[in-house]
């Protein structure tokens, strides 16, 4: 597809997405627009049924058109992929899995670098890394 005045750009890169660092404690999530992430929120409870009652607020609140997950390995990857069905039950939004291998260790060297207080790197460790996700994802796109 061209790209350019009058054109529609390629794929899904300026839509609403939503990404998601899956933790059986703390769910990471930012969203992006216009190919830019940027952290939404922590999901702090032990409850997937809270979690998925969040993740329907977002969607409908953002106008979500894509959801990016991080997919774990072992029994966090089951785990995971056992979430990611019981988002489907209630979305035909597509969703995209990809590995978060490190994705908390490169969230943590950001906000190193760009001086967090080492008092909030711990709250925001887990929208940091769902953002790296949504960067990875476009990177895969392109």
């Amino acid at each position: 597809m061209k790209k350019g005045f009058g054109f529609i750009p390629a794929f899904r890169k300026f839509n609403m997405i939503l990404a998601i660092d899956y933790g059986r404690v703390h769910m990471g999530l930012a969203i992006s627009q216009s190919g830019i992430p940027s952290p939404l929120r922590v999901i702090s409870t032990r409850s997937d049924q809270r979690k998925l009652e969040d993740i329907k607020q977002i969607l409908t609140e953002y106008n979500i058109e894509g959801i990016v997950i991080g997919k774990g390995s072992g029994e966090l990857g089951n785990h995971i992929r056992g979430f990611i069905q019981k988002i489907k039950k209630f979305t035909s939004i597509p969703i995209t899995s990809i590995d978060e291998t490190l994705t908390s260790n490169h969230a943590l060297d950001y906000m190193i670098k760009n001086n967090v207080p080492v008092k909030k790197r711990k709250s925001l460790e887990h929208t940091y890394a769902a953002c790296i996700l949504l960067e990875e994802y476009y990177e895969q796109q392109n």
